[in-house]
């Protein structure tokens, strides 16, 4: 049965969001109505002011066109694509893209040959840039898989993508499909590479350099804050900063950088209560594919079967919601807090027996004056006539007198 929303005469959706590029978009389109198989063409028009839904209605009647007069930016519109696909699978390339063979979207439709495969990273040449075919599976005969995959070109199953919640509309253009595929990974799921022929990207001369420095600067310190483990969200952010500055160094554009990376550091205070560290077999495996890749190797799916949970919701850890590593390194914590009182706190007495209440170090926390140790036992805060703060046992029978 397809999932909801879907049309079992529609077996796959090329989506393409667009805006402000309509002499690129009109190459897309061509190459991709000359696709092969059930599908559908849907180009979601980001607010454009260059007449790009007109150009498509009057030159192009077959494909759908949802126009939107915001400028919400790609991850919003990769969800939209989502809530408005009739096919099971949503292909994805950019306006600057094109199809090289009418048998692309069908071969890459027929990469998902297992349920653990939620999407397919659809190989891609740089024309201009780079003649290296990216994201491409070493051989047709095996099940080769990755951490991630590049927006330029991929495909994805629709009932995962809202299963999963979509895009992070945060985490914007230059970095929304890393954090999906973060969560992929977190769910059990798994990134294939594609065996089709390559996709042509013709980067567009409107493309922003700056733009995309700030945006990766600032989605690096985002996503290593929100989803990888304690202590490697803290090291990866210092990293992916120095990183940052250096490469800005490099290509003379070091303010973007420090743009983007001051920007990423307030989303991060931002969402300083919104962290949702994914698996650390998730997180493992990530940084095992890259390790591979370094080295000019791939992963196999069975591989990543061995390392990865199985797909479906996460169990929650056992003992409260903190990972084990995070656990082991608090109970020494509290130890030594305990110790520190103990040895250097201030002794508190009961203001109506005198007996001693707690040994506490008094702070500052909030605006508000609290004791570090009063947390300890069970004790009533008040203020004296002279504005002091007092306690007092709680229970008073404890009390020596009333």
């Amino acid at each position: 049965m397809p999932p909801s929303g879907s049309d079992a005469s529609v077996d796959v959706t090329i989506a393409i969001v667009t805006r402000d590029r309509r002499d690129e978009l009109r190459r897309a389109l061509r190459s991709a109505l000359e696709q092969e198989g059930a599908i559908e063409v849907l180009v979601l028009d980001d607010g454009s002011r260059d007449g790009t839904s007109e150009m498509v209605r009057d030159e192009f009647p077959g494909v759908r066109v949802a126009r939107y007069d915001d400028n919400a930016g790609v991850a919003v519109r990769r969800n939209d694509a989502a809530s408005l696909a009739r096919g099971r699978v949503i292909v994805s390339i950019d306006d600057d893209a094109v199809f090289t063979s009418p048998r692309i979207v069908a071969d890459t439709l027929a990469d998902f040959d297992h349920p653990r495969i939620a999407a397919v990273a659809v190989p891609y040449i740089d024309v201009g840039n780079d003649p290296a075919v990216g994201q491409q599976a070493p051989d047709a005969t095996g099940r080769w898989v990755t951490s991630i995959f590049r927006a330029t070109a991929y495909a994805i199953r629709r009932d995962v993508l809202v299963d999963l919640g979509g895009y992070d509309g945060r985490v914007d253009q230059f970095g929304e499909e890393w954090e999906l595929s973060l969560r992929m990974l977190d769910a059990g799921y798994v990134i294939r590479l594609g065996r089709a022929d390559p996709i042509h990207h013709h980067e567009s001369p409107k493309r922003s350099w700056r733009r995309m420095d700030i945006n990766s600067r600032r989605n690096e310190q985002l996503i290593s804050w929100t989803y990888f483990p304690f202590p490697w969200n803290l090291l990866s952010m210092a990293w992916y900063a120095v990183k940052g500055l250096r490469n800005g160094l490099r290509v003379r554009r070091p303010s973007a950088a420090v743009i983007g990376v001051g920007s990423g550091l307030r989303a991060c205070v931002a969402a300083r209560h919104a962290r949702r560290p994914i698996s650390r077999a998730a997180f493992g495996f990530d940084r095992f594919v890259r390790s591979r890749a370094r080295t000019g190797a791939a992963v196999t799916l069975a591989e990543a079967e061995a390392q990865l949970d199985l797909p479906g919701p996460r169990p929650k850890p056992q003992g409260g919601g903190w990972p084990g590593p995070a656990r082991q390194l608090h109970a020494p914590l509290r130890r030594a807090r305990t110790t520190v009182i103990e040895k250097v706190g201030r002794p508190v007495h009961c203001e109506a027996c005198g007996g001693l209440l707690f040994r506490g170090l008094p702070l500052v926390w909030g605006g508000r004056v609290k004791f570090l140790g009063a947390d300890r036992v069970l004790v009533r805060a008040d203020w004296d006539k002279m504005n002091r703060m007092t306690f007092r046992h709680v229970e008073r029978d404890l009390c020596d007198r009333s």
